[in-house]
């Protein structure tokens, strides 16, 4: 390794050491990919390389709040402390110092360690997801904006319907229902005042949503959640795939009345890195036959942080595009302001997208179907 290369990964491990201290579940796997999204845009612009580690590091609105508040004081030198302790905390709650003016441990920052020659401790991570974010899948998960998000798969399900079905309801419109009008008739003496009609029911488009559940997803667990139940509940012709390193189906314990027992005991598709690519390419070898089809809306949540193989994303992407009728794209940090694809798995998707829309949104999958609602975005 060059000693560029040993200077940016020590900043970027460092940077990643001080917000952990403030509470960002933040690993070596989020320092690895902050590594390779800096390789990709360069480092050039100073404005490129903050908002690249941004959407690394700060994956929900508060957790880019503490981002916001913490970067320009580290990337000036500061000090900057998780916990005030004296009079010298600033208007925004964090603890700052000019570089050697305490004496203090642990309010030294690990820039300071790297200059003067100390060790650079990197963060702790374990391979465990609940041990890395101290918490258990399905823990604190309520159902607050339900009714909303089920509106919202309503509109989604009723703009995609595709065709007529083959039973049949009554309805103004539509053929003479014979049956109906001559047994209405025998309140009229045998003779039919009005005709009764049916009209064949509109199809429930197939959907198949596919969701990100890795570490770099935890803080959207809930959203991602109710989107999915919200789906189900309104269409039985929905399947429902949760991956993070592999990918398993939950649709079944989707169904059930505590929806966030879907979460529980999946293994690998719950709570590790992102293999994105991988996932996409094993639900297509193992399902999609029997699921991807001319009929079939595929839709993808997930933030596009993949740490495998970008082409092997793309072939995934090209298979599902090459078998599905439509395919969106929703991640949360589509609705971010100044928000640009630069992730690579986003990058490499979104040519084989019909829309791409931000997951955080209450009305996401509504304004995946009305693009005039919502802007698309292109690599």
């Amino acid at each position: 390794m060059t000693w560029q290369g040993a200077a940016l990964r020590r900043r970027v491990t460092e940077l990643g050491a001080v917000l952990r201290a403030f509470g960002l579940p933040i690993g070596i796997d989020a320092q690895a990919l902050a590594l390779q999204s800096l390789t990709a845009v360069g480092i050039e612009d100073a404005e490129d390389v903050r908002l690249s580690l941004r959407a690394v590091y700060a994956r929900t609105r508060p957790a880019q709040d503490i981002f916001d508040q913490v970067y320009p004081r580290w990337l000036r030198g500061e000090r900057v402390k998780p916990e005030p302790e004296s009079s010298g905390a600033s208007d925004d709650g964090v603890e700052t110092d000019v570089a050697g003016t305490s004496s203090s441990p642990r309010a030294a920052s690990p820039s300071q360690g790297a200059q003067e020659g100390e060790p650079m401790a990197a963060p702790s991570a374990s391979y465990s997801p609940a041990a890395a974010h101290g918490r258990s899948p399905g823990e604190g998960r309520g159902q607050p904006g339900m009714a909303e998000a089920l509106r919202d798969a309503a509109a989604f399900l009723a703009a995609l319907r595709a065709g007529e079905g083959r039973r049949r309801r009554p309805g103004r419109r539509g053929d003479i229902d014979l049956r109906r009008s001559l047994r209405a008739a025998r309140a009229t003496a045998g003779e039919i005042v009005r005709f009764h009609r049916r009209r064949r029911r509109p199809r429930a488009p197939r959907v198949v949503l596919l969701c990100d559940f890795s570490r770099s997803m935890a803080g959207e667990d809930p959203v991602v959640l109710r989107l999915a139940q919200a789906l189900v509940r309104r269409s039985r012709r929905t399947e429902v795939f949760a991956f993070s390193t592999d990918i398993r189906r939950i649709t079944g314990r989707l169904r059930q009345r505590d929806g966030t027992v879907a979460l529980q005991d999946l293994g690998h598709a719950y709570g590790g890195g992102t293999r994105i690519g991988f996932s996409l390419q094993r639900f297509v070898r193992r399902w999609g036959a029997r699921l991807l089809s001319g009929d079939v809306v595929v839709l993808i949540v997930s933030d596009g942080l993949d740490t495998g193989e970008i082409a092997l994303l793309r072939r995934a992407m090209q298979d599902i595009r090459a078998a599905a009728a439509r395919v969106f794209w929703l991640s949360p940090l589509a609705g971010t302001p100044g928000y640009q694809p630069v992730q690579g798995g986003v990058r490499a998707a979104l040519p084989y997208c019909d829309a791409f829309g931000d997951a955080l949104d209450p009305r996401a999958l509504t304004k995946l179907v009305h693009p005039s609602r919502q802007g698309r975005l292109r690599a």
